[in-house]
């Protein structure tokens, strides 16, 4: 398949800690791939599970790092270990990958659409609102994320049964997923903030702690993207 132009990325083994991969045989599968591929990039994705230290240790392996975390569930936040519940759980696995990575590696985020947890009996199905599908993108871009993908449109537990005829949960995709992507698509108003490195200026913020922001120049512009963490409604300034 290295020739297909649908190639994008070669894909090691899903949360290989997690499932008690070896580091050892994920780095013959890198090994292999790079030799028969030297072109196109090696693509691991990490659990929300296990430490920095545990999960540094496949950094050899791959060139595209990643991370999947699905919050929105019954009650809240049960894919995570941590103690914050909230969507907000996003930007602090994003800030995990940057210390995994050390900063030398660009990481994806894995958001959700649907997921097991939502699915399985005795659980009760949910999915993301336009809302919190938004604040979840941004938040991860702005913690660090070059790349988002959105898992479990496949899903068929999710599906209604005319999207089960075509095979994908289009009804999410038409009311939350199309509008969220509207935002970051190449002809949106953001996009060249998107693309663009960090900026180096010496942005400051005044009146909260729980807004992470970053950023960017571009095409002459200053973008400035934030994401508020759960809390009382703040009026800031940025200088």
């Amino acid at each position: 398949y290295m020739n297909s132009p649908a190639l994008f990325m070669w894909k090691v083994q899903d949360e290989p800690a997690w499932s008690k991969v070896s580091v050892a045989d994920v780095q013959r599968y890198s090994d292999i791939a790079r030799q028969i591929d030297p072109h196109h990039p090696i693509w691991l994705i990490y659990a929300p599970r296990g430490t920095v230290q545990s999960l540094r240790a496949y950094d050899p392996a791959y060139d595209v790092g990643a991370m999947d975390i699905y919050p929105i569930s019954y009650p809240p936040g049960t894919h995570s270990l941590l103690s914050n519940k909230d969507i907000s759980m996003v930007g602090d696995y994003a800030k995990e990958l940057q210390e995994i990575t050390e900063g030398k590696k660009p990481f994806f985020m894995v958001l959700q659409i649907c997921w097991s947890g939502v699915t399985k009996p005795g659980k009760t199905l949910r999915f993301p609102t336009f809302a919190q599908e938004r604040d979840m993108s941004y938040q991860a871009i702005i913690d660090g994320s070059r790349g988002l993908v959105y898992f479990g449109g496949n899903v068929v537990k999710g599906m209604d049964a005319p999207d089960c005829q075509l095979g994908w949960n289009w009804k999410f995709y038409g009311r939350v997923l199309m509008p969220v992507l509207a935002e970051l698509s190449p002809d949106a108003p953001v996009y060249p903030a998107l693309i663009a490195p960090d900026s180096e200026l010496p942005i400051k913020l005044e009146g909260s702690k729980d807004i992470e922001y970053l950023a960017r120049e571009a095409n002459g512009y200053l973008y400035v993207l934030a994401a508020k963490r759960p809390g009382e409604t703040v009026k800031v300034q940025f200088s």
